[in-house]
Protein backbone atom coordinates (compact mmCIF):
# COMPACT_ATOMS: atom_id res chain seq x y z
CA UNK A 1 0.00 0.00 0.00
CA UNK A 2 1.48 3.33 -1.06
CA UNK A 3 1.22 6.36 1.21
CA UNK A 4 1.82 9.83 -0.17
CA UNK A 5 1.59 13.38 1.14
CA UNK A 6 1.63 16.85 -0.38
CA UNK A 7 4.20 18.76 1.65
CA UNK A 8 8.02 19.12 1.80
CA UNK A 9 10.06 16.32 3.37
CA UNK A 10 12.20 16.52 6.51
CA UNK A 11 9.50 17.39 9.00
CA UNK A 12 5.88 16.61 9.80
CA UNK A 13 3.49 19.52 9.49
CA UNK A 14 0.19 19.41 11.37
CA UNK A 15 -2.21 22.11 10.14
CA UNK A 16 -3.89 24.36 12.68
CA UNK A 17 -7.23 23.56 11.05
CA UNK A 18 -6.76 19.86 11.87
CA UNK A 19 -6.15 20.67 15.53
CA UNK A 20 -8.98 23.19 15.74
CA UNK A 21 -11.66 21.34 13.78
CA UNK A 22 -10.91 17.61 13.78
CA UNK A 23 -8.60 16.51 16.58
CA UNK A 24 -10.77 17.13 19.65
CA UNK A 25 -13.86 15.33 18.35
CA UNK A 26 -11.97 12.29 17.03
CA UNK A 27 -11.05 9.09 18.82
CA UNK A 28 -7.52 9.38 20.21
CA UNK A 29 -6.42 6.21 18.43
CA UNK A 30 -7.69 7.65 15.13
CA UNK A 31 -5.68 10.83 15.72
CA UNK A 32 -2.54 8.72 16.26
CA UNK A 33 -3.21 6.92 12.98
CA UNK A 34 -3.58 10.18 11.04
CA UNK A 35 -0.42 11.65 12.58
CA UNK A 36 1.58 8.53 11.74
CA UNK A 37 0.30 8.64 8.17
CA UNK A 38 1.49 12.25 7.96
CA UNK A 39 4.90 11.13 9.18
CA UNK A 40 5.10 8.14 6.82
CA UNK A 41 3.73 9.82 3.72
CA UNK A 42 7.29 10.52 2.53
CA UNK A 43 8.40 6.93 3.14
CA UNK A 44 6.65 5.08 0.35
CA UNK A 45 4.94 1.71 0.80
CA UNK A 46 3.62 0.34 4.09
CA UNK A 47 1.08 -2.40 4.74
CA UNK A 48 -1.92 -2.38 7.08
CA UNK A 49 -0.20 -4.93 9.31
CA UNK A 50 2.94 -2.77 9.51
CA UNK A 51 0.84 0.26 10.45
CA UNK A 52 -0.87 -1.81 13.14
CA UNK A 53 2.51 -2.87 14.54
CA UNK A 54 3.80 0.69 14.60
CA UNK A 55 0.65 1.91 16.38
CA UNK A 56 0.32 -1.15 18.65
CA UNK A 57 -3.21 -1.59 17.40
CA UNK A 58 -5.08 -4.34 15.60
CA UNK A 59 -5.51 -4.28 11.84
CA UNK A 60 -9.22 -3.77 12.44
CA UNK A 61 -8.43 -0.61 14.43
CA UNK A 62 -6.31 0.74 11.58
CA UNK A 63 -8.96 0.01 8.95
CA UNK A 64 -11.63 1.77 11.02
CA UNK A 65 -9.35 4.80 11.43
CA UNK A 66 -8.70 4.94 7.68
CA UNK A 67 -12.43 4.82 6.91
CA UNK A 68 -13.13 7.48 9.53
CA UNK A 69 -10.59 9.97 8.14
CA UNK A 70 -11.69 9.21 4.57
CA UNK A 71 -15.20 10.13 5.65
CA UNK A 72 -13.85 13.39 7.10
CA UNK A 73 -12.16 14.19 3.78
CA UNK A 74 -8.62 13.95 5.19
CA UNK A 75 -7.68 10.71 3.43
CA UNK A 76 -8.28 9.48 -0.10
CA UNK A 77 -8.39 5.68 -0.27
CA UNK A 78 -7.75 3.95 -3.60
CA UNK A 79 -8.67 0.29 -3.98
CA UNK A 80 -7.79 -2.17 -6.71
CA UNK A 81 -9.25 -5.64 -6.93
CA UNK A 82 -10.88 -5.25 -3.54
CA UNK A 83 -7.54 -4.44 -1.89
CA UNK A 84 -6.39 -1.07 -0.57
CA UNK A 85 -3.76 0.13 -3.02
CA UNK A 86 -2.91 3.61 -1.77
CA UNK A 87 -3.71 6.20 0.88
CA UNK A 88 -3.37 9.89 0.07
CA UNK A 89 -3.07 12.13 3.11
CA UNK A 90 -4.94 15.40 2.53
CA UNK A 91 -4.61 18.67 4.41
CA UNK A 92 -7.88 20.12 5.71
CA UNK A 93 -8.78 23.47 4.22
CA UNK A 94 -7.90 26.41 6.42
CA UNK A 95 -10.88 27.89 8.24
CA UNK A 96 -10.39 31.62 8.51
CA UNK A 97 -13.44 31.97 10.75
CA UNK A 98 -12.29 29.40 13.26
CA UNK A 99 -12.01 30.80 16.75
CA UNK A 100 -8.49 30.86 18.19
CA UNK A 101 -7.67 28.11 20.65
CA UNK A 102 -6.83 29.38 24.12
CA UNK A 103 -4.73 27.46 26.61
CA UNK A 104 -5.57 29.82 29.46
CA UNK A 105 -8.18 29.02 32.09
CA UNK A 106 -11.65 28.39 30.63
CA UNK A 107 -14.47 30.86 30.86
CA UNK A 108 -16.88 30.41 33.78
CA UNK A 109 -19.54 29.04 31.43
CA UNK A 110 -17.13 26.51 29.98
CA UNK A 111 -15.79 25.55 33.39
CA UNK A 112 -19.20 24.61 34.68
CA UNK A 113 -20.07 20.98 34.07
CA UNK A 114 -23.74 20.72 33.11
CA UNK A 115 -25.88 18.73 35.49
CA UNK A 116 -26.56 15.26 34.13
CA UNK A 117 -30.01 14.91 32.67
CA UNK A 118 -32.48 12.54 34.26
CA UNK A 119 -32.21 9.04 32.80
CA UNK A 120 -35.15 7.38 31.08
CA UNK A 121 -38.31 6.78 33.10
CA UNK A 122 -37.97 4.81 36.32
CA UNK A 123 -34.22 4.40 36.02
CA UNK A 124 -32.59 1.32 37.46
CA UNK A 125 -30.99 2.20 40.80
CA UNK A 126 -27.19 2.34 40.77
CA UNK A 127 -25.17 -0.37 42.43
CA UNK A 128 -24.68 0.02 46.19
CA UNK A 129 -21.59 1.78 47.50
CA UNK A 130 -20.06 -1.57 48.42
CA UNK A 131 -20.31 -2.71 44.79
CA UNK A 132 -17.72 -2.43 42.01
CA UNK A 133 -15.57 0.67 41.73
CA UNK A 134 -16.15 3.15 38.89
CA UNK A 135 -14.58 2.53 35.52
CA UNK A 136 -10.80 2.85 35.54
CA UNK A 137 -8.24 3.57 32.85
CA UNK A 138 -6.28 0.90 31.02
CA UNK A 139 -2.79 1.08 29.58
CA UNK A 140 -2.17 0.95 25.84
CA UNK A 141 -0.69 -2.54 26.24
CA UNK A 142 -3.75 -3.77 28.14
CA UNK A 143 -6.13 -2.36 25.55
CA UNK A 144 -4.10 -3.85 22.72
CA UNK A 145 -4.33 -7.27 24.36
CA UNK A 146 -8.08 -6.89 24.82
CA UNK A 147 -8.63 -5.75 21.24
CA UNK A 148 -6.94 -8.92 20.02
CA UNK A 149 -9.91 -10.81 21.48
CA UNK A 150 -12.49 -11.08 18.74
CA UNK A 151 -15.56 -10.56 20.93
CA UNK A 152 -14.14 -7.40 22.55
CA UNK A 153 -13.09 -5.95 19.19
CA UNK A 154 -16.55 -6.76 17.82
CA UNK A 155 -18.09 -5.09 20.89
CA UNK A 156 -16.29 -1.81 20.18
CA UNK A 157 -17.34 -1.94 16.54
CA UNK A 158 -20.99 -2.57 17.54
CA UNK A 159 -20.91 0.22 20.13
CA UNK A 160 -19.70 2.72 17.53
CA UNK A 161 -22.59 1.62 15.33
CA UNK A 162 -25.18 2.13 18.09
CA UNK A 163 -23.74 5.50 19.14
CA UNK A 164 -23.26 6.74 15.60
CA UNK A 165 -19.82 8.12 16.40
CA UNK A 166 -16.26 7.05 17.14
CA UNK A 167 -15.49 5.97 20.68
CA UNK A 168 -13.55 8.19 23.05
CA UNK A 169 -10.78 6.81 25.24
CA UNK A 170 -13.17 7.00 28.19
CA UNK A 171 -15.76 4.95 26.28
CA UNK A 172 -13.18 2.25 25.53
CA UNK A 173 -11.97 2.25 29.16
CA UNK A 174 -15.53 1.76 30.37
CA UNK A 175 -16.11 -1.19 28.05
CA UNK A 176 -12.75 -2.66 29.07
CA UNK A 177 -13.70 -2.33 32.73
CA UNK A 178 -17.08 -4.01 32.26
CA UNK A 179 -15.56 -6.73 30.08
CA UNK A 180 -12.26 -7.45 31.80
CA UNK A 181 -12.82 -6.44 35.44
CA UNK A 182 -16.50 -7.23 36.00
CA UNK A 183 -16.48 -10.21 33.67
CA UNK A 184 -19.34 -9.31 31.32
CA UNK A 185 -19.08 -11.32 28.07
CA UNK A 186 -18.92 -9.32 24.86
CA UNK A 187 -22.39 -10.49 23.77
CA UNK A 188 -23.93 -9.20 27.00
CA UNK A 189 -22.29 -5.80 26.57
CA UNK A 190 -23.52 -5.63 22.97
CA UNK A 191 -27.02 -6.31 24.27
CA UNK A 192 -26.48 -3.67 26.97
CA UNK A 193 -25.59 -1.09 24.32
CA UNK A 194 -28.58 -1.99 22.15
CA UNK A 195 -30.95 -1.95 25.14
CA UNK A 196 -29.74 1.39 26.52
CA UNK A 197 -29.62 3.17 23.16
CA UNK A 198 -33.16 1.99 22.35
CA UNK A 199 -34.47 3.32 25.68
CA UNK A 200 -32.51 6.55 25.25
CA UNK A 201 -33.88 7.16 21.76
CA UNK A 202 -37.40 6.51 23.06
CA UNK A 203 -36.85 9.51 25.34
CA UNK A 204 -35.54 11.50 22.33
CA UNK A 205 -32.30 12.32 24.13
CA UNK A 206 -29.00 13.32 22.56
CA UNK A 207 -26.40 10.55 22.41
CA UNK A 208 -23.79 12.36 24.47
CA UNK A 209 -21.72 11.45 27.55
CA UNK A 210 -24.91 10.99 29.60
CA UNK A 211 -25.82 7.93 27.54
CA UNK A 212 -22.55 6.23 28.51
CA UNK A 213 -23.16 7.10 32.16
CA UNK A 214 -26.62 5.59 31.87
CA UNK A 215 -25.12 2.48 30.26
CA UNK A 216 -22.65 2.17 33.14
CA UNK A 217 -25.45 2.54 35.71
CA UNK A 218 -27.51 -0.21 34.09
CA UNK A 219 -24.45 -2.50 33.83
CA UNK A 220 -23.59 -2.03 37.51
CA UNK A 221 -27.21 -2.73 38.42
CA UNK A 222 -27.18 -5.94 36.40
CA UNK A 223 -23.88 -6.95 37.97
CA UNK A 224 -25.23 -6.36 41.49
CA UNK A 225 -28.08 -8.76 40.65
CA UNK A 226 -25.77 -11.36 39.13
CA UNK A 227 -27.13 -10.80 35.61
CA UNK A 228 -23.83 -11.38 33.80
CA UNK A 229 -25.04 -13.83 31.14
CA UNK A 230 -27.12 -12.94 28.10
CA UNK A 231 -30.14 -14.90 29.35
CA UNK A 232 -30.07 -13.32 32.81
CA UNK A 233 -29.50 -9.83 31.37
CA UNK A 234 -32.56 -10.21 29.13
CA UNK A 235 -34.59 -11.43 32.10
CA UNK A 236 -33.49 -8.42 34.13
CA UNK A 237 -34.37 -6.05 31.28
CA UNK A 238 -37.79 -7.69 30.89
CA UNK A 239 -38.44 -7.46 34.63
CA UNK A 240 -37.47 -3.81 34.63
CA UNK A 241 -39.80 -3.11 31.71
CA UNK A 242 -42.67 -4.67 33.65
CA UNK A 243 -41.80 -2.65 36.75
CA UNK A 244 -41.61 0.54 34.67
CA UNK A 245 -45.07 -0.11 33.24
CA UNK A 246 -46.40 -0.69 36.75
CA UNK A 247 -44.85 2.54 38.07
CA UNK A 248 -46.28 4.51 35.14
CA UNK A 249 -49.76 3.05 35.68
CA UNK A 250 -49.66 3.91 39.40
CA UNK A 251 -48.48 7.46 38.66
CA UNK A 252 -51.33 7.89 36.16
CA UNK A 253 -53.92 6.48 38.59
CA UNK A 254 -52.74 8.90 41.26
CA UNK A 255 -52.94 11.82 38.85
CA UNK A 256 -49.20 12.52 38.94
CA UNK A 257 -48.66 14.61 35.82
CA UNK A 258 -45.26 15.88 34.73
CA UNK A 259 -43.15 13.84 37.11
CA UNK A 260 -42.03 10.28 37.70
CA UNK A 261 -42.20 8.34 40.94
CA UNK A 262 -39.20 8.89 43.20
CA UNK A 263 -36.90 6.00 44.15
CA UNK A 264 -38.62 5.67 47.54
CA UNK A 265 -42.05 5.68 45.91
CA UNK A 266 -40.92 3.03 43.41
CA UNK A 267 -39.70 0.84 46.26
CA UNK A 268 -43.05 1.24 48.04
CA UNK A 269 -45.01 0.34 44.89
CA UNK A 270 -42.75 -2.68 44.30
CA UNK A 271 -43.43 -3.89 47.85
CA UNK A 272 -47.16 -3.99 47.10
CA UNK A 273 -46.45 -6.74 44.59
CA UNK A 274 -43.55 -8.53 46.25
CA UNK A 275 -44.58 -8.29 49.93
CA UNK A 276 -48.36 -7.86 49.86
CA UNK A 277 -48.76 -10.08 46.77
CA UNK A 278 -51.33 -7.68 45.36
CA UNK A 279 -52.22 -7.85 41.64
CA UNK A 280 -52.04 -4.75 39.48
CA UNK A 281 -55.83 -4.41 39.29
CA UNK A 282 -56.13 -4.07 43.07
CA UNK A 283 -53.19 -1.67 43.25
CA UNK A 284 -54.83 0.63 40.70
CA UNK A 285 -58.18 0.34 42.50
CA UNK A 286 -56.52 1.38 45.77
CA UNK A 287 -54.92 4.37 44.01
CA UNK A 288 -58.27 5.36 42.51
CA UNK A 289 -59.98 5.22 45.91
CA UNK A 290 -57.14 7.21 47.45
CA UNK A 291 -57.70 10.05 44.99
CA UNK A 292 -61.48 9.98 45.44
CA UNK A 293 -61.17 9.90 49.22
CA UNK A 294 -58.16 12.16 49.86
CA UNK A 295 -57.98 14.17 46.62
CA UNK A 296 -54.19 13.89 46.85
CA UNK A 297 -51.66 11.26 45.65
CA UNK A 298 -51.01 9.77 49.10
CA UNK A 299 -49.12 6.49 48.60
CA UNK A 300 -49.16 5.65 52.32
CA UNK A 301 -52.94 5.92 52.30
CA UNK A 302 -53.12 3.61 49.27
CA UNK A 303 -50.81 1.17 51.04
CA UNK A 304 -53.13 1.21 54.06
CA UNK A 305 -56.04 0.21 51.81
CA UNK A 306 -54.02 -2.63 50.31
CA UNK A 307 -52.95 -3.91 53.73
CA UNK A 308 -56.55 -3.93 54.93
CA UNK A 309 -57.55 -5.95 51.86
CA UNK A 310 -54.66 -8.33 52.44
CA UNK A 311 -55.82 -8.86 56.03
CA UNK A 312 -59.25 -9.86 54.68
CA UNK A 313 -57.70 -12.33 52.24
CA UNK A 314 -58.76 -10.32 49.19
CA UNK A 315 -56.58 -11.16 46.20
CA UNK A 316 -58.55 -9.96 43.16
CA UNK A 317 -60.91 -7.21 42.10
CA UNK A 318 -63.76 -9.72 41.77
CA UNK A 319 -63.13 -10.95 45.32
CA UNK A 320 -63.15 -7.35 46.56
CA UNK A 321 -66.54 -6.70 44.96
CA UNK A 322 -67.98 -9.90 46.42
CA UNK A 323 -66.62 -9.04 49.87
CA UNK A 324 -68.06 -5.52 49.75
CA UNK A 325 -71.42 -6.76 48.46
CA UNK A 326 -71.68 -9.16 51.39
CA UNK A 327 -71.07 -6.45 53.99
CA UNK A 328 -73.93 -4.27 55.27
CA UNK A 329 -73.59 -0.70 54.11
CA UNK A 330 -73.47 2.00 56.77
CA UNK A 331 -76.61 4.13 56.95
CA UNK A 332 -78.61 1.59 54.96
CA UNK A 333 -82.25 2.62 54.52
CA UNK A 334 -85.05 0.44 55.91
CA UNK A 335 -86.08 -0.53 52.41
CA UNK A 336 -82.55 -1.79 51.81
CA UNK A 337 -81.41 1.01 49.49
CA UNK A 338 -78.63 3.53 49.96
CA UNK A 339 -79.42 7.28 49.90
CA UNK A 340 -79.85 8.46 46.29
CA UNK A 341 -76.75 9.94 44.69
CA UNK A 342 -74.38 8.69 47.36
CA UNK A 343 -71.65 6.08 46.83
CA UNK A 344 -71.22 4.33 50.17
CA UNK A 345 -68.10 2.23 50.28
CA UNK A 346 -68.03 -0.21 53.15
CA UNK A 347 -64.50 0.98 53.87
CA UNK A 348 -64.86 4.71 53.32
CA UNK A 349 -64.83 5.76 56.99
CA UNK A 350 -61.48 4.13 57.74
CA UNK A 351 -58.43 6.40 57.90
CA UNK A 352 -55.94 4.07 56.23
CA UNK A 353 -52.93 6.25 56.92
CA UNK A 354 -53.63 6.03 60.68
CA UNK A 355 -54.26 2.31 60.36
CA UNK A 356 -50.90 1.92 58.64
CA UNK A 357 -49.14 3.92 61.37
CA UNK A 358 -50.63 1.66 64.04
CA UNK A 359 -49.50 -1.49 62.23
CA UNK A 360 -46.00 -0.08 61.72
Amino acid sequence: MRIEGLYPTGYTSVPHSFIDRFMVSANGEFVKTYLLLLRLSESGDLSISELADRLRQTEGDVRRALKYWAGQGLLRLTEKGGELESVSVMFPAADEKAAPVSVSEPSPAAAKTPAPAAPPAAEEPPAPASGPAPARTFTAEQLKALKEKQDFDQLLFALEHYLGRTLSNRDVDLMAYLYDTLGFPGEVLEYLAEYCVERWEREDKKKDYRLMRYMETVALNWHSKGAVTLELAKQQASRFAQDSASYAAVAKALGLVGRQLTDNECRMVSSWTTDLKMPQELILEACDRTIRRKNTPDLRYAEGILKSWQAEGIASLAALKEWEAARPKKGKAAAGTAPKGAYQSSLQDIDYAKLLDKKD
